[in-house]
């Protein structure tokens, strides 16, 4: 929701426009405008719309400025297929690398440490990619 607030202002700004001039097309009060700029309050469904007309953009425009081209890049999805591809890779990587280890040393614990650390490294990369998306959808940065 705080993409809204900001994206308001933004629109806003573009146009030279001030809250109370804002305000006075769409019908509310300056402190109105100002509480959705601060993000105090927001505006419900049909006060999108007219907000849409005012500043000549669909709801997409105020709500995710990215997917019109404006503001920062949108990441990709968390795609489906991101975990089971890592796992292929970390199972490849566990029997190569149990391969060259066996030579090296006798027994298994070698191999058990080297398993431990791969599979803390792909519990890393997973949470990464998963924040990542998480923080993107929590932000309201421009």
């Amino acid at each position: 929701m705080a993409d809204i607030s900001n994206n308001v202002r933004r629109l806003r700004r573009q146009r030279d426009m001030s809250q109370a001039q804002l305000a006075d097309r769409l019908g509310v009060t300056r402190q109105t405008v100002s509480g959705w700029e601060r993000g105090l309050t927001y505006p419900d469904l049909p006060m999108l719309e007219k907000l849409g007309q005012v500043f000549d953009t669909d709801l997409n425009g105020l709500l995710y400025p990215e997917s019109r081209g404006e503001g920062r890049r949108r990441e990709e999805p968390l795609r489906a297929r991101f975990i089971p591809l890592s796992m292929v890779i970390y199972t490849v990587l566990l029997l190569v690398g149990g391969a060259v280890l066996k030579g090296f040393t006798p027994g298994y614990e070698l191999l058990i440490i080297w398993g431990l650390i791969l599979l803390a490294g792909l519990v890393v990369l997973c949470a990464y990619r998963i924040s990542g998306q998480l923080a993107h959808r929590g932000t309201g940065e421009e």
